[in-house]
């Protein structure tokens, strides 16, 4: 198709063609990345480890908010959640009685709230030996 096309146009015409069909393509997708980041976006996406001091959830499987203290700074921080993240609330409750640490991934939204993304067991490495 693209040989009959070719032959069909001049070698101006075809340049011309494709030449518009590019910038179209390119206002496209810039279009896309200007549409694609509004008020939702995340603003700054990081990992923090630490203990869970405390835990609100609406039902046994759901968490709603926890708050943890980073382990290297003891900074107390509070995270929301939006859907699943990985852990149940059950499962985080057991670490926060446990002291066990728990890895976290979050943004901070536009609003300034700890969004976490995703909740796991943290492993620490024994060096003792």
């Amino acid at each position: 198709m693209v040989i009959l096309l070719t032959s069909y146009l001049t070698n101006d015409k075809f340049a011309f063609i494709m030449r518009n069909i590019t910038i179209s393509s390119l206002i496209s997708i810039l279009f896309i990345l200007i549409i694609s980041c509004n008020e939702t976006t995340p603003i700054c996406i990081d990992m923090c480890h630490g203990k869970v001091i405390a835990i609100e959830n609406s039902s046994i499987e759901k968490i709603d908010t926890f708050t943890m203290t980073e382990l290297t700074t003891d900074k107390i921080i509070k995270f929301h959640t939006i859907g699943h993240v990985g852990i149940s609330a059950s499962h985080l409750k057991e670490h926060m009685l446990i002291v066990e640490p728990v890895s976290v991934s979050f943004y901070v939204n536009t609003d300034g709230q700890n969004i976490a993304t995703n909740v796991a067991d943290l492993t620490l490495i024994d060096r003792s030996f």
